[in-house]
This record gives structure tokens, sequence and C-alpha cells, in this order.
């Protein structure tokens, strides 16, 4: 049964939120500003404020932003390009925030998008404290530099797909499927998956 938790639950304005399960509570998320979340029990108690922290992509294909690492969010519409205030990718604007399965670990999963195509990263973490310290996986050999959003993503069967927005045709969905990304190793020496 569905039940109002509150008006503005990050006392921030902000006006959408995807709500999940995440290791038995419910999560709404991002903020406003793509800096955070909240996480609640079923029943609409106790909720907290949840923390994110992204590293940068320093090897091989590499994070886009210049500000230094770690960042504070997955970025926000109108963030000023190679500062906290954008993705570790200069991701600026809301893209998909949910929860999955893969290898039999569950992980939440973020991607952000950008107003001018690239977006290459998905990130995800295993985290359940209230720092949740992301890893990226590189998609960027796949997506190419027409991709500028993901409006859903779905983890789970030991694979992960998703359903991108290219610039070229932004009303017809491009699914990806990605196979065993929390099981690769995109980035051994770095923080990626």
């Amino acid at each position: 049964m569905a039940q109002v938790l509150g008006g503005d639950p990050f006392g921030d304005g902000t006006a959408f939120s995807f709500v999940f399960k995440y290791d038995e509570m419910v999560y709404l998320g991002p903020n406003k500003n793509g800096t955070g979340a909240l996480r609640v029990n079923p029943d609409g108690t106790s909720p907290t404020s949840i923390a994110f922290s992204f590293p940068a992509d320093l090897n091989g294909h590499k994070t886009n932003n210049n500000a230094p690492p770690p960042y504070p969010g997955i970025g926000r519409t109108g963030c000023t390009k190679d500062t906290i205030q954008c993705g570790p990718d200069n991701e600026d604007g809301r893209g998909v925030f949910g929860a999955g399965t893969l290898g039999g670990n569950e992980w939440l999963v973020i991607t952000g998008s950008r107003s001018g195509g690239y977006l290459d990263y998905v990130y995800m973490t295993g985290d359940k404290d209230t720092t949740l310290d992301f890893r990226y996986v590189d998609l960027s050999a796949r997506l190419g530099g027409a991709t500028m959003g993901s409006s859903a993503i779905h983890v789970g069967g030991g694979q992960g797909a998703s359903g991108r927005h290219r610039r070229r045709r932004a009303r017809r969905l491009q699914p990806e499927r990605h196979r065993g990304v929390a099981g690769g190793a995109a980035d051994p020496g770095g923080q990626g998956l």
C-alpha cells in the first residue's frame, strides 16, 4: 500500500524522485542538486540523509571533470562545468537511480545525463552506510558521443541493461545491454568495476 511520506522530503524543493528498495530500506533520490538521497524504513519512519561520493576515472578513458575528486554528486541542471556541482564526467542533469542484483550482490546504481552528449559512465555501489562510495563503470567504448542520458536501467540476471537517449534520435529509446559489469575489470587498478 502506498502512502505519502512528506511533501518535500529533502527540504530543498526537489520536484522528482526515484523510489526503490535497497537493503530492505526505501530509498528516494537523488535530491535537487544530485548530491544525496533519503533512506527510510518501509513504514516511512527513521528518515536518514545519505551523501554521495564519486571517484574520477584516471586510467584509460578518463572522466572529464577537471575539479579535484572525490565528487559529492552526480550533477544537476545548470551546473558549472569542471566544478564539483557537476558529476565526475561533467554530468549536468538527472539520469536514473535504482538498485538491482548482479552476481548475488545487491547494487545501488546511478547515472546522470550530459546535455552535450558523451555520457560514458554508470556508477555502482554496494555500500549501505550514510555515505555511498560509488565506483564507475566505463561504457565509453559502447555508447558513443551521441548518448545524452538514460531513461531506464535494469540490473539483474548477471547483466545490466539501459535505455539511452541519443542526440539525433532523442525520442527513440536506444536499449543497450551490458553483461557482467559488476564482475568485470574495466579498471583493475582504480575505483572502477
